[in-house]
């Protein structure tokens, strides 16, 4: 094995910066539990904290890139499933590390070093590792900087070398290869009566609602929020000056100026509005946020951190600095978290009441027409029953949207049989293979394309052992998420 891992080692360096891609669809799956008040972490892995700062650091860069890909497409529904997959993502890396010490995985000062240098700022402009900058940084970074990078670092090395430990026990036989190829070039030609959920309308009374909402209403319960005024002094950068001598003087007198109009405000009780015109500072008012919702064109980790430390309206912070800015914020209003009630969450009830309703009768009426139809009965639903073409069942069903595991039902089918209700993302489907074209060799002859197979079978196989370790690694944890301690999963695009 560790042979295997010194063949590898170059791999795992510099492999590190896509570390988090490679094992998020693992992590994805994980469940939590959790309940009770305010907390000051995110989640907790056999005692060990993800603070809200560790988490907000890297929630914070995917945010932004999230933006800059999907611009206004970057909705509270996206911005929320990102941030189930870092969470889980994260919790994956902990608990990676953990059983890597475990097994006694160890890593060297120079594996260490050599994966700091793939940070992104000891980058030049084309990407590319710079001597001179990772040098520069060695003079002038904090201490402190670098020990929490090295001691962030040898967790993910560690970690991906464990990985790579689990991964390397996989061997792809020729008869996995060739299950593998039959199952990814297999054609079927169905038979299908199809239920969409939506197709069953439903009007709930009163009287339901209530009694979901009794029984359910901690689903709805709302995070603390705050709103804040706040004043804002931009600090000029090397570009707008590039004399040190003169940016240093203005950001000091910066700093005065922020400390007289606290002052101000602190002590005579002037409005910040007009403080704010007085010192010529810029002012605004945030709406309503909760700790993880990213306020636009300011500094997310200082607002959040310093906005939910205020307690009464009114309350002043310290003059707060960043890297581009000064701040003072003052709470304008704060809602503690709460159990809304049921007119507050009126719509989301009425929403999931509906659906589970809808789902309920689809299911009943897909066990009607499964009963019908084994009994003899094909010809009595003759208008609903529609035929595909022949199609590769990996790929896509036609007109269905489905998972990998429906299509494996339907792949399993024997032809001429109707199946039972099998249930899609939108409903259930019912089906009979009419035809069914199943490779019985590979077809392929060249070498590399041979080659190529054989790599995509070893890295599903690989996939698959390490997603079945890590589901027994996750039953015997002691995971406790306080973000989302309903234990909600965004959705997962199939590997």
């Amino acid at each position: 094995m560790l042979e295997g891992l010194r063949k590898n080692m170059k791999a795992i360096i510099w492999g590190i910066i896509v570390v988090f891609l490679a094992t998020i669809a693992i992590a994805w799956g994980l469940q939590f539990s959790g309940r009770g008040g305010p907390k000051n972490y995110v989640a907790k892995i056999n005692g060990k904290k993800v603070t809200y700062e560790d988490f907000n650091s890297v929630y914070s860069q995917w945010a932004e890139r999230y933006r800059k890909t999907y611009s206004d497409d970057f909705d509270d529904a996206m911005a929320e499933n990102l941030k189930r997959m870092i969470l889980n993502n994260l919790v994956f890396n902990e608990l990676m590390y953990q059983e890597a010490l475990k097994n006694g995985m160890k890593t060297t000062g120079y594996e260490i070093d050599e994966a700091l240098k793939s940070l992104q700022i000891f980058q030049n402009e084309s990407g590319q590792f710079d001597p001179n900058r990772y040098m520069q940084g060695k003079k002038v970074l904090p201490n402190s900087w670098w020990k929490t990078q090295t001691l962030e670092m040898k967790k993910t090395l560690l970690a991906r070398k464990l990985e790579l430990a689990i991964r390397n026990t996989v061997k792809t036989s020729d008869e996995d290869l060739l299950g593998y190829y039959r199952e990814q070039n297999a054609q079927v030609r169905m038979d299908y009566i199809y239920l969409d959920r939506k197709a069953f309308p439903f009007q709930p009374s009163d009287q339901e609602l209530q009694k979901f909402y009794e029984v359910n209403k901690e689903k709805y319960k709302k995070p603390e929020q705050v709103q804040v005024e706040y004043l804002a002094a931009p600090k000029p950068s090397e570009e707008d000056i590039p004399d040190s001598g003169i940016r240093n003087g203005i950001i000091s007198n910066l700093k005065k100026t922020m400390e007289s109009a606290y002052n101000e405000m602190d002590k005579d009780k002037k409005d910040m509005r007009e403080t704010g015109n007085r010192y010529n500072l810029e002012y605004d008012k945030t709406p309503l946020f909760t700790r993880l919702q990213s306020l636009d064109n300011q500094d997310f980790q200082l607002f959040s951190q310093a906005a939910f430390m205020l307690s009464d309206p009114g309350e002043l912070t310290d003059r707060l600095e960043s890297e581009k800015f000064f701040y003072i914020l003052r709470l304008v209003q704060r809602i503690e978290a709460h159990v809304p009630a049921i007119g507050e969450a009126g719509k989301e009830i009425k929403e999931e009441v509906v659906s589970v309703k809808q789902e309920e009768m689809a299911g009943n009426r897909a066990k009607e027409i499964s009963a019908g139809l084994k009994t003899g009965g094909e010809k009595n639903y003759a208008s609903g029953i529609k035929t595909t073409q022949l199609f590769r069942v990996t790929k896509e069903i036609p007109g269905i949207k489905g998972d990998a595991e429906l299509k494996k039902s339907i792949l399993n089918l024997k032809t001429g049989e109707w199946s039972g209700p099998l249930k899609t993302e939108e409903g259930y489907l019912l089906a009979k293979v009419v035809e069914k074209n199943v490779p019985q060799s590979i077809a392929v002859k060249d070498t590399e394309t041979l080659s190529e197979l054989r790599q995509e079978v070893q890295n599903a196989r690989e996939y698959q052992v390490l997603q079945e370790w890590f589901k027994n690694v996750r039953k015997r944890a002691k995971i406790e998420n306080t973000l989302f301690p309903e234990g909600g999963e965004a959705e997962l695009p199939e590997e």
